[in-house]
């Protein structure tokens, strides 16, 4: 059987992306920081977060909903706390300028608070988190998104799959991060079913009656089922509280991105805690080591080979990608060399 996967080389992947960004206006700087959110999450297997977005985000330019060139403000409220208005700006851009002021500020005050508005779809908070872990701090990030999820009871999507990161430093050097949806499934995996005609798992949603479904185009209609039932809703629920409502940007049924007129956008908030002002960096990885190795060393259950950390799994999967080639449909290659033809950039894989 012939495989529907293309393999691309991560670095040749990495170039089509600053390529594409630096065609449609966007300055070296911000064409680089795309690049490498993007191929991060290509690299851990998150097509839906890599390259299966870049042609939406070329759209949402040409519809005049992102901005190529956002006046991203940054004001400082506090020592250790900032609000940034994101100017309709690329979500990773905004994230980053985010990122970054935030680990400034818990540098000099060993922690920091920052919220964002006005800010675009995000992708993956692990790229950020981990940016975090490896300046020794503790990392609680989150993002809200746009209303796939009706809260638990109801039929009408009204919260997003809403995801947070929780990120601490290793004992070893790799980081433990957990980096979760508040649903089972992220939205962007059901459109992608959906356009290829397949079925979805059982368990991942809900017809517009609020009926169980595994018809992908009936799930695009519906609703995504949230983590643990009632739980993931109430997770949902308080990262849309902090990115959503705290941040000044849309919640609820105004957090959109993809359409107009907006109403704050997406949001974002991020949260960072030195672990020197709390004990010696050595001694918390000494700590850290101690807890894994109590969870890692359980004997194991019938049919499983190991115990995995969070984020050990990505990491695997990242350095296989490094060595032998990102994976990527070819549904979503194909559209990547059509995109960048519309900007007159060649594409061979």
């Amino acid at each position: 059987m012939l495989s529907d996967t293309v393999r691309i080389q991560a670095q040749v992947l990495g170039n089509a992306y600053r390529n594409i960004f630096q065609a449609i206006g966007c300055s070296e700087l911000d064409a680089d920081r795309m690049a490498d959110a993007l191929l991060s999450a290509d690299l851990r297997g998150l097509e839906t977060h890599g390259a299966w977005r870049v042609p939406q985000y070329v759209q949402l330019v040409r519809e005049g909903l992102a901005k190529v060139r956002p006046t991203i403000n940054c004001r400082i409220t506090g020592p250790t706390t900032a609000v940034i208005d994101g100017d309709d700006g690329f979500g990773q851009v905004v994230a980053q300028v985010a990122m970054e002021t935030a680990m400034e500020m818990a540098q000099a005050y060993g922690t920091s608070a920052v919220a964002a508005n006005r800010v675009n779809h995000v992708g993956t908070l692990y790229y950020f988190a981990r940016q975090a872990v490896k300046q020794g701090f503790i990392a609680f990030l989150t993002t809200n998104s746009p209303p796939n999820m009706a809260p638990w009871g109801g039929t009408r999507p009204v919260l997003g799959t809403n995801p947070f990161s929780l990120a601490v430093p290793g004992s070893n050097g790799d980081p433990i991060i957990l980096d979760m949806a508040s649903s089972v499934a992220a939205k962007a995996k059901i459109l992608v079913a959906q356009k290829a005609g397949r079925p979805i798992p059982e368990g991942w949603a809900l017809d517009a009656d609020g009926l169980p479904t595994t018809d992908s185009a009936k799930a695009a209609a519906g609703t995504v089922m949230p983590v643990g039932g009632a739980k993931g809703c109430r997770l949902a629920l308080m990262v849309d509280l902090l990115a959503g409502v705290l941040s000044g940007a849309g919640f609820g049924l105004d957090a959109y991105y993809a359409k107009a007129p907006k109403r704050g956008g997406l949001g974002l908030f991020f949260s960072l805690y030195a672990v020197d002002r709390f004990m010696h960096p050595k001694e918390f990885a000494q700590r850290v080591e101690s807890l894994t190795k109590m969870i890692t060393e359980v004997p194991l259950a019938p049919g499983f080979e190991s115990i995995a950390l969070p984020g050990e799994h990505s990491r695997i999967t990242e350095a296989a990608a490094w060595k032998d080639g990102v994976g990527l449909s070819k549904q979503t290659a194909l559209e990547l060399q059509q995109v960048a033809a519309s900007l007159g950039i060649e594409l061979t894989w």
